[in-house]
């Protein structure tokens, strides 16, 4: 049976601090119970890397996964329905093992690395799995799996073959839109796919890779030339390394041609740099049926199927005129209130070009030409704190740099996006922020100038939506490091999550966790943040960073706690309290959770078992 369990906390002080400190000592004396079982912890499954990245939907495709522990695997976890798998055989990895060194240490305490295996899956997609990217888990004895991801798309998918390494000008012949699964196997290894385009054509490139610690992909196009002294010299037209801040692994680039024929598009590692997992999927299609940054199945956003947390400052989050409806849900209900979208309209170059809005608004624009800029005029009162939430739909940081900046009316600059942090004495790192918080000292009329950080670049799809509001006090992002707990029966696990206070939120903040598996309780130990003090560098910008408050929750499970088959979800949930009065539950984040019995030790298994008397 699920069951829920409440942990308050408060980002005030005063006889709180005084709870804290009983909330941990209690704490503490549930700790002996991480010691006390005298069995040895099972290893949890790890998975290092699977190749192929996917395959289309409505087939049936095979992946090969490489991991540790993974030789008592016996199932597949999914994080939707409509993928299904079979194990079809699991095999250990033959690993040339090196000379051994001599050891000034004991020999007896040396371990060897754990075993690896390889683990063959056979997957079903059914003709409905959304497009985009999937998470999936394996489960053994040891508990579930690390996540790793796969990709179902929408166009035929087509593996790597061995004209893929020949010499550049030559390459594997492909036919868009497709989606190509392959390998960089060798240090300098570079894949070259050749396709036919027609002139003004546009299409989307995109590359998604194993993940974070396999390697850097670089996407290249080129137009094979030749020339008198090289045949197959290849004119390079495009390349893309790190495309933006949110996907690193995820090159992206779309490109028009001018002119009919055959071209050329180029998968390496950066710098030829490799390791034994640097599977990719190349991606090719034409630029009007794909996904902006913002929607589902493009290779560079979130996961398409799952909705998604809360996103505070992130210029990739949705802004639209429920947004204000959103952020009072996140403390206490209030009336409705309407916002009116404004679309820009050239010329508003000027400050006396610029359209009057009415706060609350949602601008939407686009830098589409070298210095362009687009203004806007609004009041505010004395001591009004107003909030700048920026979105960059399709384009984000560093290909479009937007920055917003408030200008009074004399023209003089009062407050902009460009955090300039001081990270060390003489270091300062200026971010361009997705949010900016500011009161204004004196009533009046001020303009918005939204434009380029450069002033050289744009494009048409530069495109903004900037959300101008009152200032909300609510309760921001709540994070969790954790999306999976294995704990043992017996044992106890420590939780941390961070509570952030937006916009001047100074109530109290409920916690707590539901569909927790059998004999598992979860225990909570608010730790007041003491104010930063000391070097200038070490203290945030309020303007641009909200204040923050820790939780400690612990999970401990009985000893008797009955293991689980399969993962059980558990919902970790907020509740803002204002004032005596409660807001609506705020889904912080969901884990898996599983509860797995600790292995007997050799001794337990050879020892003789006990004769029941008559």
């Amino acid at each position: 049976m699920a069951s829920s369990h409440h942990a308050s906390w408060t980002s005030r002080g005063g006889n709180s601090a005084v709870g804290n400190k009983r909330l941990l000592f209690f704490l503490f004396w549930l700790l002996p119970l991480a010691g006390a079982a005298s069995t040895e912890l099972r290893a949890e499954p790890q998975l290092v890397s699977v190749f192929p990245l996917g395959g289309r939907q409505g087939t049936t495709f095979c992946v090969e996964i490489r991991g540790k522990y993974l030789h008592d695997v016996s199932d597949a976890w999914f994080d939707c329905g409509d993928l299904k798998a079979r194990i079809q055989k699991i095999e250990k990895i033959e690993t040339k093992e090196e000379p051994a060194k001599k050891a000034k240490t004991d020999p007896s305490k040396s371990s060897k690395p754990p075993v690896e295996y390889l683990l063959s899956l056979e997957i079903d997609a059914a003709p409905q799995a959304l497009p985009g990217a999937h998470y999936f888990r394996l489960i053994s004895p040891g508990g579930i799996s690390n996540a790793l991801l796969l990709q179902v798309s929408s166009e035929p998918v087509v593996l790597e073959d061995q004209n893929s390494t020949k010499a550049a000008g030559e390459g594997q012949e492909i036919h868009p839109p497709v989606a190509v699964n392959g390998k960089i196997s060798e240090a300098g290894e570079v894949d070259y796919y050749s396709f036919t385009a027609s002139k003004d054509d546009q299409w989307l490139f995109e590359i998604r890779s194993a993940g974070p610690g396999t390697f850097d992909p670089v996407l290249t196009l080129y137009q094979p030339l030749g020339s008198w002294l090289d045949p197959k010299r290849l004119r390079r037209l495009a390349m893309n390394d790190e495309p933006n801040i949110y996907s690193w692994n995820a090159p992206r680039l779309s490109y028009r041609f001018t002119k009919s024929g055959r071209y050329i598009v180029a998968v390496e590692a950066f710098s030829g740099v490799t390791t034994p997992h640097c599977a990719y999927q190349l991606r090719l299609v034409r630029t009007h049926d794909s996904h902006t940054a913002e929607k589902q199945g493009c290779y560079s956003s979130p996961l398409a199927h799952n909705s998604e947390p809360w996103k505070e400052r992130d210029f990739l989050r949705k802004l639209d005129t429920g947004r204000i409806d959103a952020v009072f849900s996140r403390t206490l209900k209030a009336p409705e209130r309407s916002t009116t979208a404004v679309t820009e309209s050239e010329p508003n170059d000027e400050p006396a070009q610029a359209l009057s809005i009415t706060i609350p608004a949602l601008l939407e624009g686009t830098i589409n030409r070298p210095g362009d800029r687009d203004y806007y005029k609004f009041t505010a009162g004395a001591g009004e704190g107003f909030v700048f939430e920026i979105q960059t739909p399709e384009q984000v940081p560093y290909q479009f740099m937007p920055k917003v900046a408030v200008f009074d009316g004399k023209g003089e600059e009062i407050v902009n996006n460009v955090y300039r942090k001081k990270v060390s004495p003489e270091t300062w790192l200026n971010l361009l922020e997705p949010k900016t918080v500011y009161t204004f000292a004196e009533a009046g009329d001020y303009y918005l100038q939204v434009r380029d950080l450069t002033s050289r670049n744009a494009d048409s799809n530069f495109s903004y939506r900037i959300l101008v509001r009152k200032k909300i006090p609510h309760v921001g992002e709540v994070k969790i490091t954790e999306d999976y707990i294995n704990l043992h029966s017996g044992q106890a696990r420590k939780v941390s999550v961070t509570v952030e206070q937006e916009e001047g939120f100074d109530g109290f903040v409920t916690l707590f966790v539901e569909n927790l598996p059998p004999g598992v309780q979860v225990f909570p130990a608010a730790e007041v943040v003491p104010e930063k003090t000391g070097d200038a560098y070490d203290v945030p910008n309020p303007r641009y960073v909200p204040k923050a408050n820790n939780v400690t929750l612990m999970f401990v499970a009985d000893p008797e706690a009955p293991p689980c088959r399969t993962p059980y979800t558990a919902a970790v949930k907020a509740r803002a309290v204002v004032g005596g009065k409660t807001g609506e539950l705020i889904v912080a984040k969901q884990i898996l959770f599983m509860v797995v019995r600790p292995e007997k030790t050799a001794e337990e298994k050879t020892a003789p078992k006990a004769v029941a008397q008559k």
